[in-house]
């Protein structure tokens, strides 16, 4: 490798080049993991970091804003698929089955000395619970 100078016994320091900030900011932009990056300058991932974080930020950061620029183009220009993704992931929109239901309860006390027995007791509750069944359908 060019430009090193020895940190120690062994150990070389690596100097980034002009020609290897632009190709980690290439494949930064490109998705490229950084550990592939890495390997391709011929530095471990944490030597990557190290001396191009600002070259692996700014080609992801840039990419991004190329294709959110794109998709939006997309979109406003009537492609439906880009504008429900972008609802999705930006406008926190979602596709559920989940539906909100609005009950009003209407507490009815019972008064359990009125009833002699329990099976007078379960027809009373089983009437109440009827009755409250049929007001929440006629409400909807």
């Amino acid at each position: 490798m060019k430009n090193v100078k020895k940190i120690g016994v062994g150990r070389k320091a690596h100097a980034p080049t002009e020609e290897s900030r632009k190709i980690a900011y290439k494949l930064s932009g490109l998705g490229c993991p950084h550990e592939d990056i890495a390997l391709r300058l011929g530095i471990s991932a944490d030597t990557l970091v190290k001396y191009y974080k600002n070259e692996l930020d700014l080609g992801r950061i840039n990419a991004n804003a190329i294709m959110a620029g794109t998709l939006v183009d997309q979109a406003k220009n009537g492609n439906v698929a880009a504008a429900i993704f972008w609802l999705k992931t930006r406008a926190g929109w979602r596709e559920t089955t989940h539906h909100d239901v609005n009950l009003t309860v209407i507490p009815k006390v019972i008064e359990v000395d009125k009833y002699g027995s329990d099976d007078e007791w379960e027809r009373e509750v089983a009437r109440q619970q009827k009755e409250l069944l049929e007001v929440s359908r006629s409400r909807h």
